[in-house]
């Protein structure tokens, strides 16, 4: 599958964390190499999602840990755990989304704008690298 800049591939790891029941990879598409490693599961309970947060914050020195989203950025490279929602409903006299399912991503923006290079390099078939 092409994401117009590389191509996703979905694989099934050795071992593979229980949290999440897909996984992907996608890579430049001419060298090959991979940008994103993605994983995306059902919704995680409240325990889990906490146990989660607390291990991405303790390994990686999170700072950024927003109520729907953690994001961790080392240089050009970041981890992004989130959920996607499917609508909202009032819990406590207060509107709150409804989380469907929950993803993480790995990328390294070095090599997202390497792949934008070699695809645009396809599409116009150009050898040069300028």
């Amino acid at each position: 599958m092409s994401s117009g800049t590389g191509t996703i591939y979905q694989f099934t790891p050795t071992i593979a964390n229980p949290a999440f029941d897909k996984y992907f990879v996608e890579v430049t598409p001419k060298t090959n190499k991979v940008y994103r490693i993605a994983g995306e599961g059902q919704k995680l309970s409240d325990a889990e999602e906490m146990e989660l947060r607390k291990t991405l914050r303790e390994k990686y020195r999170s700072t950024s840990d927003t109520a729907g989203t953690v994001e961790i950025t080392q240089g050009k490279r970041n981890i992004k755990l989130y959920g996607t929602y499917s609508g909202r409903e009032w819990r406590f006299g207060k509107e709150v989304l409804i989380n469907e399912r929950t993803h993480i991503h790995y990328t390294d923006e070095g090599l997202v704008d390497l792949a934008i290079k070699e695809a645009a390099e396809i599409k116009f078939n150009d050898k040069s690298g300028l």
